[in-house]
């Protein structure tokens, strides 16, 4: 599938937010529980994440969900998108100055996050924010509204509403053995 079509620039907005907000966690390096996430310095998060989006005009309501593993941080770092039998769908490695997205063994790079959420989505995701959900920490976004109502239990969700239509975004991290 080429993202150069208008289409797949939709699907891959599913496939981007599930590797930027897994959107997105949780804690399998530090194998904290979910619940001690908030205020600690954790580098890496696994769990599930769903995108929805609702459609409006010409767009048609979608759905996407996968399995993801996000290290790093929002200046630098890595998502990774996998299918239930744990096969890697798509990739994203960001640092400073450069990004890069790996798909069907195609990789395109672009200048920043920003640029190649952009050029994905049509517009830039909140990257830094979803660090910071992450954590616990309930910062709003460029339109997204975050509820960390549940957070203690793994579960994290956002909503942006916007004129073309509303995106859900729900992650459940997983939650390690006891």
């Amino acid at each position: 599938m080429s993202i150069d079509n208008p289409t797949d620039k939709r699907r891959w907005l599913f496939w981007l937010a599930s590797l930027l907000f897994p959107f997105f966690i949780a804690s399998c390096a530090s194998h904290q529980s979910a619940g001690a996430l908030k205020g600690l310095n954790i580098e890496a998060w696994s769990g599930r994440i769903s995108v929805r989006t609702t459609g409006a005009g010409f767009q048609a309501p979608q759905q996407f969900s996968a399995g993801f593993v996000l290290t790093g941080s929002a200046t630098k770092g890595e998502l990774s998108l996998d299918t239930p039998l744990g096969t890697t769908l798509a990739k994203a490695r960001w640092a400073p100055g450069m990004a890069e997205l790996t798909h069907g063994g195609t990789t395109q790079a672009y200048a920043s996050v920003d640029d190649m959420t952009a050029a994905l989505t049509g517009e830039p995701l909140p990257l830094a924010a979803l660090f910071q959900w992450l954590q616990g920490e309930a910062s709003t976004v460029n339109g997204w509204s975050p509820n960390l109502t549940q957070h203690a239990q793994g579960r994290i969700s956002a909503t942006r509403q916007q004129p073309s239509g509303d995106t859900f975004i729900r992650v459940v991290l997983d939650q390690p053995d006891n």
